[in-house]
């Protein structure tokens, strides 16, 4: 994408955001993705967590998962997105890590998606015959 279409993809991005801040990270990323496809809405995921990955409220997981995806991103260029801040990194986070889920099975990934803390302690039960 350019840097035109990946601004109006991220500005599409916040306005779901804020359409669906009540609501959980996996319903934000649905409503994202059927408005945008999951490629653009990946590579738009991408720039921003690009853009912010020195931030520690970025999981490692997704800022090794995001800096492999190809995207519009110039550290020293500003997107020009209005109001990029007001969507909180930890809320941006959890967005990326369900997003995540989705463009890697879209992109056939053979790259081993880290579980996520709350997977870490989810006990599993083996089942036995």
């Amino acid at each position: 994408m350019t840097k035109k279409e990946t601004a109006g993809a991220i500005t599409e991005i916040l306005r779901i955001y804020d359409e669906t801040r009540d609501t959980t990270p996996k319903n934000t990323v649905e409503k994202i993705v059927a408005s945008m496809g999951t490629v653009k809405a990946g590579e738009a995921m991408a720039a921003m967590i690009k853009d912010c990955s020195w931030d520690g409220r970025i999981s490692r997981e997704n800022r090794e998962y995001w800096q492999k995806v190809k995207s519009w991103n110039k550290e020293s260029d500003d997107l020009g997105v209005a109001g990029i801040n007001r969507l909180h990194r930890a809320h941006l986070d959890q967005i990326a890590e369900e997003l995540r889920k989705i463009h890697r099975l879209s992109q056939n990934c053979e790259d081993e998606i880290l579980p996520s803390d709350e997977e870490k302690q989810t006990p599993t039960v083996k089942q036995t015959m």
